[in-house]
């Protein structure tokens, strides 16, 4: 019994430190996924007024409307679905299904539609339709209706019409909002 016990203590160990990793990781991703959102302009070089230097270091991103597709906001999900598709890969071939979950899970609720829709497009790309589908599954659990309809929506227009229809239909499965599950109450009925 005291082998087993100290068997477990070792596990324990081990389970605790895997966490800790997971949390850092966590914090990094978010970190990162503010660092995407937030990119700053190209600095501007020495040439020009000191005015228009000024103006420009002060840019955000250029206000064009969504239905039409801002191609800043759409390199930015790019860039933030490769990432998370890169580490889920590592993460997979390094033997660690559970921190890959754990990274699937705050990607649902950290990351936008585009990110989100780029991600599940990318995955089955590279042929973790598992990683897919539980993104998917997650997502239309806990984003808010707004979010899962602008996903699906997305991904139909990216001609994943089969993950669309399975975001959708997870959701309906998971009547209301999350907010609306959250606070206790369902959709009126």
């Amino acid at each position: 019994m005291q082998e087993a016990h100290g068997q477990l203590e070792r596990s324990m160990a081990e389970r605790e430190q895997e966490i800790r990793e997971l949390r850092q990781h966590v914090t990094a991703l978010k970190r990162e996924t503010q660092r995407i959102r937030a990119v700053q302009p190209t600095p501007v070089g020495e040439a020009g007024p000191r005015k228009f230097q000024e103006a420009a270091g002060a840019a955000t991103l250029l206000p064009v409307p969504r239905q039409e597709g801002d191609r800043q906001q759409s390199a930015n999900a790019t860039v933030a679905a490769s990432h998370v598709g890169r580490r889920a890969e590592e993460l997979l071939r390094s033997g660690r299904p559970d921190s890959t979950l754990a990274l699937i899970r705050h990607t649902a609720e950290a990351y936008a539609p585009t990110e989100v829709a780029l991600l599940v497009a990318l995955l089955r790309s590279q042929e973790q339709g598992a990683l897919a589908d539980n993104l998917v599954h997650i997502y239309a659990r806990d984003r808010h209706d707004h979010d899962v309809v602008r996903t699906a929506l997305l991904l139909h227009e990216r001609q994943a019409v089969a993950d669309a229809e399975a975001l959708l239909r997870t959701a309906a499965a998971y009547p209301g909002s999350a907010l609306s599950r959250t606070a206790g109450s369902g959709p009126p009925g």
